[in-house]
């Protein structure tokens, strides 16, 4: 029986021994991988102690130094491990020059030895001797090894610094040009539109000086063409955009002053605009504009002889997706020209309706209905709401 005890306790010890040594096999196995993750991360690995200096560094922390070896960084402040100039200069006196009084990298790693606070992903800048600097990516965090240390992580984004200020630099530039294309193409707008007024004014002194009557009302149909045009450059000129135009804005800017120009106040002819909040590019914009002159102006003129009452509706809308539709309505005489016999301004819609590649339907049945729809391959829906 105490052969047999002997036996049993021997093969215990055996079996404890053989499972310590096991335990110890992994634990060196754990230790070797988590040095030499350690020692081959590309990240700057470096381990400060309480005193403020390297206690250990890895190979990248020995790269960025521009060491061939990690042990001589040991010993040294956080700065003068990392190639700080100031710090290089004396490295037993790091951080008490009155330039690094704000340094971050030393309050962060202070703030994380003190209180235990971990800083992730801070930009922090160090000299690196004139006209150089070193932009350093800078993570801490509390580790407690025989003590309360700072596991201090860096990365180099000097490179990534340099080529973000370049591109600054550029889109400032870019920013410039613009700039100053905007303002040269808002003062060609500008001069357009004084040079169509000059335009609309000499119309306006022949007609006066006309003495037929056919001939003084051809020239104010030619002032009020010349007008609409002017009017776009003047929406183009005000406006922050310059490649289109908020057209329900415009469309009841043109009805307003051809009703002013066609009905005195109090006339028994009302008009009603109806736009969506669409905006339209500049080369549709203009002949659209001028092919809405000609249909409200020859609605004014003919849709009401002798003063009699009526309505007058004008329709700008997205008909389906990517078509427009510009309709004008009267509940007139409904006197459609016979074919051969269009007026001038029909001949000029007809014309634009063509450069537009849209079509263009008449109708007359309880007065006058003229529909315009053309595609419009940008359409932009306007912030502003026109009631």
């Amino acid at each position: 029986m105490i052969y047999l005890a002997l036996f049993l306790v021997s093969s215990a010890g055996t079996i404890l021994f053989l499972q310590l040594r096991r335990a110890e096999a992994r634990l060196g196995a754990s230790a070797a991988e988590l040095a030499a993750i350690h020692e081959n991360s590309p990240v700057a690995h470096l381990l400060i102690g309480e005193n403020l200096r390297v206690q250990k560094a890895n190979r990248a922390a020995a790269r960025m130094a521009s060491q061939a070896r990690t042990e001589v960084l040991e010993g040294l402040f956080p700065g003068a491990a990392l190639g700080c100039s100031n710090a290089c200069e004396n490295p037993d006196n790091c951080s008490h020059r009155t330039a690094c009084a704000p340094c971050a990298l030393r309050q962060a790693v202070l703030d994380t030895l003190r209180h235990g606070v971990c800083h992730r992903a801070m930009e922090v800048w160090l000299p690196a001797g004139q006209p150089n600097a070193r932009f350093l990516l800078v993570s801490t965090a509390p580790v407690n090894l025989n003590g309360p240390k700072v596991l201090l992580c860096v990365q180099d984004i000097t490179v990534r610094k340099q080529a973000e200020e370049s591109l600054q630099e550029i889109l400032r530039e870019l920013e410039k040009a613009l700039f100053e294309k905007t303002v040269l193409l808002k003062e060609i707008h500008h001069r357009v539109k004084n040079n169509l007024a000059v335009i609309s004014s000499l119309l306006s002194m022949r007609a006066d000086a006309a003495v037929i009557p056919d001939v003084r009302l051809a020239l104010e149909d030619s002032q009020q063409r010349v007008r609409s045009i002017a009017l776009i450059h003047e929406y183009l000129y005000g406006s922050e955009h310059l490649d289109r135009i908020e057209f329900s804005e415009y469309a009841h800017r043109l009805v307003q002053e051809l009703q002013g120009m066609f009905f005195p106040a109090g006339s028994l002819v009302s008009v009603t605009v109806e736009a969506e909040p669409i905006a339209v590019g500049v080369h549709r914009a203009m002949p659209c504009a001028l092919i809405l002159n000609e249909l409200v102006m020859n609605a004014f003129k003919h849709a009401f002889p002798g003063g009699r009452a009526g309505k007058v509706r004008i329709v700008f809308r997205e008909s389906e997706p990517g078509v427009l539709e510009l309709a004008v309505e009267d509940n007139g005489v409904g006197c459609i020209p016979s074919p051969g016999r269009q007026s001038l301004g029909l001949r000029i819609v007809d014309i634009l309706v063509k450069q537009l590649d849209g079509t263009l339907h008449r109708e007359s049945a309880g007065g006058t209905r003229v529909v315009l729809r053309f595609v419009e391959h940008c359409l932009l829906q306007s912030s502003l709401h026109v009631s």
